[in-house]
């Protein structure tokens, strides 16, 4: 497994001009490093995680006072991916880019008596998912946040397989509008135990102490051997640690799911290893 990173130095727009140069210098352009300025932040990608440019960008921004954060994303070998016992799995996420997107004002009821107190994150679905589903396009899983949606073809791959961990509800198209096949929302009811936090990296900038959710995880999943007895083929983890904002739960998969999938060509965006220490 390669580690790569891209680092974002936050400055102010008087003083960027400034601190470009100063950037620069750090940086050898030979290993496919690419720099982007903006008007109050310049973009570094493609760093070697622990390398002496990484180092040098991260030892620069702090002696110059500025704030930096760090993306890493991970290359594995597809011998590291087949190997793996569990994967981080992410969907496709097609219903970004429509203009409705929030199932609640598309009529989905919600139970708000049992979320958070302090942020106010955690509402229970109490009604069958309406969504704007012709955003589902061509894929067969996809994501529509917070929820997993599967199309009929996916549902019944799933159940003939015999893949454990998860149940399915109706999905709706708000106007009731003729689809090619039946969505459903896979709701997964496996919770793996939590995560072993000390030997990954996560921001804890925004983070909500009582029901964990807005940190970030900027590292790959890390899980204590003795703790992960028992799984099912589709789990979700115990913490909040999405990506971007932070409130979704991480899909987690058996490489059953994974081979399954694949041999009926229902495409994800990504399958990443869980590591087991």
């Amino acid at each position: 497994m390669k580690r790569f990173a891209r680092i974002d130095i936050h400055t102010t727009i008087s003083e960027i001009d400034k601190v470009i140069p100063i950037i620069r210098e750090q940086i050898s352009f030979e290993n496919d490093i690419e720099l982007k300025t903006y008007s109050n932040r310049i973009m570094i990608r493609n760093l070697i995680v622990g390398d002496s440019i990484y180092q040098s960008i991260i030892k620069k921004s702090q002696e110059l006072g500025l704030k930096h954060k760090i993306f890493e994303r991970r290359e594995y070998t597809k011998k590291e991916i087949a190997s793996a016992v569990l994967l981080d799995a992410e969907f496709y996420a097609p219903y970004e880019n429509r203009d409705k997107t929030d199932s609640e004002e598309l009529g989905t009821l919600y139970d708000y008596s049992i979320a958070c107190p302090k942020c106010g994150e955690g509402k229970k679905q109490i009604t069958d998912l309406m969504i704007d589903a012709k955003g589902m396009g061509k894929q067969n899983i996809a994501h529509h946040d917070p929820d997993i949606i599967v199309t009929e073809y996916t549902k019944n791959v799933i159940e003939n397989s015999g893949l454990t961990g998860c149940e399915f509800r109706d999905v709706f198209d708000y106007k009731d509008r003729p689809l090619p096949q039946k969505l459903y929302q896979l709701v997964i009811t496996s919770i793996l135990p939590e995560m072993k936090y000390d030997a990954m990296r996560i921001e804890y900038e925004n983070h909500c102490d009582i029901c964990t959710r807005n940190a970030i995880m900027r590292s790959e999943i890390i899980y204590d051997t003795d703790k992960v007895t028992t799984y099912a083929d589709f789990n979700q983890s115990l913490e909040f640690y999405g990506i971007g904002g932070g409130n979704l739960k991480r899909t987690i998969v058996s490489a059953r799911v994974r081979d399954v999938l694949i041999e009926n060509k229902i495409k994800v965006f990504q399958y990443e290893p869980v590591k087991l220490v």
